[in-house]
């Protein structure tokens, strides 16, 4: 599985149109009880990214300051949420 990293120092200073566009959620997504405006606040707001195959991993704040780990799926033209959680300890390396 190849994984790509991408850390805060190495984001542009603007955040790229696709963490900003509309995206769907799937219900495991909500499965951890996060809300949505806490998920799509760490989508749009990421400090770490990663990418896996089909998969885009992200770590982001939500609304209070506590980081998510939010999975996205990306395949097809716009992203979908499917895992939301707090960041584990792996995607905080």
């Amino acid at each position: 599985m190849a994984r790509s990293t991408t850390s805060v120092a190495l984001l542009p200073a603007v955040v790229p149109s696709s963490y900003v566009v509309d995206v769907e959620f799937t219900d495991s997504a909500r499965k951890h009880g996060h809300s949505d405006e806490d998920i799509l606040y760490a989508w749009r707001n990421p400090i770490r990214i990663f990418d896996e195959d089909d998969m885009r991993m992200i770590v982001g704040p939500d609304r209070a300051g506590n980081l998510l780990e939010v999975g996205a799926s990306t395949c097809g033209s716009e992203p979908r949420i499917v895992h939301v959680m707090v960041a584990r300890k792996k995607w905080l390396r």
